[in-house]
């Protein structure tokens, strides 16, 4: 029996509804502690320059564009707070240090512990400026900060690395919730009660939330570093031409008796 015609379009309509992608945000999602890093009313901590790092096997192999980030409160110490003005500049870059313990093809070079010497290509600042911060306290990813320029973020040319520069105020108490994962790693530099505080630490950063329209797979881990195969060197080419040589000038000799 034939379906009526419009009935049929409507089965289609559906299915094409379906298949549409929806949004899926990548997410960093740890909160077994609290962090005053960038962000935070630490009393003794003052953060000049500060960087996280992402492992780029959370991003799927294709391309994406990212137009925003978002990050939870701290759980149990903080809670909700009232709309709070943060100064601050945001950029993004891709880089080719590793990130905790995951090599990975395209980013297998040792972290800096200085802003410059992470940074790679397409660095781009996707806000600068004043925003209103605030945050309901559930364990929820609404601490959200638009981009202005939005970021075009191609895994295959490294991790992902976010700096944040130029700050000024803090959210009240401890702020943002973080957690410890080879997926991340961060580079602080600051102060101290008064005395330099810089340092690297490797798979500890923020709970992170990359605003997406794409819907990327997560690609398997690798075990350690790539395995690098020496190519023959001339010394060994040399010997193996010999050998050839003198086994096919033996087989001669033999045919000719």
């Amino acid at each position: 029996m034939m379906l009526p015609k419009k009935f049929g379009i409507l089965i289609l309509l559906f299915l094409l509804a379906g298949t549409q992608s929806v949004n899926a945000n990548v997410t960093f999602d740890y909160a077994n502690t609290s962090n005053c890093f960038p962000f935070g009313s630490c009393p003794v901590n003052e953060t000049i320059e500060y960087q996280q790092l992402y492992s780029h096997y959370q991003f799927g192999t294709d391309p994406l564009e990212i137009t925003g980030i978002s990050f939870k409160p701290a759980q149990g110490v903080s809670g909700a707070f009232d709309p709070t003005p943060l100064s601050f500049t945001l950029t993004l870059s891709t880089t080719l240090s590793n990130v905790g313990s995951f090599y990975g093809d395209y980013a297998d070079q040792a972290p800096a512990s200085s802003f410059a010497g992470n940074l790679g290509v397409n660095t781009v600042a996707v806000f600068s400026g004043t925003v209103s911060l605030s945050s309901s306290g559930d364990d929820v990813f609404d601490i959200a900060i638009p981009f202005a320029t939005p970021y075009l973020y191609d895994p295959h040319a490294g991790n992902l690395v976010i700096g944040i520069t130029n700050i000024s105020g803090g959210i009240p108490l401890k702020g943002f919730a973080a957690g410890y994962s080879p997926l991340m790693s961060r580079f602080v530099n600051g102060m101290y009660g008064g005395n330099p505080n810089i340092f690297f630490e490797a798979g500890f950063g923020l709970a992170t939330q990359f605003i997406s329209s794409a819907s990327p797979t997560p690609e398997p881990f690798p075990a350690g570093p790539p395995q690098y195969v020496p190519e023959p060197t001339a010394p060994a080419m040399l010997f193996a031409g010999l050998g050839l040589l003198c086994f096919w000038r033996s087989r001669k000799a033999l045919k000719s008796h």
